[in-house]
């Protein structure tokens, strides 16, 4: 779902200022956000999340886990993607033979 973000922030830290740790011992940040309907969600964050800013909208996956909310970024099919690519940019959707050509000392 699309949603607008009113206020984004990162946390590294915990209310003592302990590091967050996952669970595997790795350390983590952490992404809330402040949504346009007034809701508050929280996520793990990313080098995507970290691009957001107060008032873009993003794609996310809303889950309320009691009176929280969690978000997590959608999943982007790869696949589809290079496909919507290639019939951009060759045309009729097939991509050209690649042939590799070694360089020659003469070259340079």
């Amino acid at each position: 779902m699309e949603v607008k973000i009113v206020r984004v922030s990162h946390l590294s830290n915990d209310k003592n200022g302990n590091p967050l740790i996952a669970k595997n011992g790795r350390p983590y940040t952490r992404c809330l956000i402040d949504l346009e309907d007034g809701r508050k969600a929280s996520g793990f964050g990313s080098a995507l999340t970290k691009t957001w800013k107060d008032g873009d909208t993003v794609d996310i996956e809303l889950e309320q886990s009691g009176q929280y909310w969690n978000f997590s970024v959608k999943k982007v099919d790869l696949e589809s993607r290079v496909a919507k690519l290639e019939e951009a940019v060759f045309g009729n959707g097939k991509v050209p033979a690649v042939t590799s050509v070694e360089p020659s000392l003469d070259d340079f």
